[in-house]
């Protein structure tokens, strides 16, 4: 059974990076774990920010992104100057927090079953 899916690499030259998300939930569960692809709500500004990965977290879902190969949580800027999602160096997640799953954790093996329904199609 092959996976594909997109890598996102950023260079921290500074703090901060402004990131655009992935376009669609295309990491598999082991990577994505508890991660939810998630349309979020209009900002104040009315501003609609693009769907991405959220993680339950305290009290609500927060918008995160694998980012070379690690989980950072996002932020979202309303600011018409710096409007979009922007990360920070510092809120890259430890792995095994909030049951995230991560690229080097081994993929699970294909069931019987799901190998019968790959040779159908």
């Amino acid at each position: 059974m092959a996976f594909s899916y997109v890598m996102k690499s950023v260079e921290f030259n500074n703090d901060i990076k402004k990131v655009n998300p992935r376009k669609e939930p295309d990491l598999p569960q082991w990577i994505t774990g508890s991660a939810q692809w998630k349309q979020p709500p209009n900002d104040q500004q009315g501003n609609t920010s693009p769907p991405s990965y959220h993680c339950f977290y305290e009290n609500g879902w927060f918008p995160l992104e694998l980012i070379n190969e690690q989980w950072y949580w996002l932020e979202w800027d309303s600011n018409p100057k710096y409007l979009g999602y922007w990360v920070k160096k510092k809120d890259a997640i430890n792995k095994g927090y909030y049951d995230l799953g991560h690229p080097d954790i081994q993929p699970p093996m294909p069931t019987q079953i799901q190998l019968e329904k790959s040779a159908e199609a």
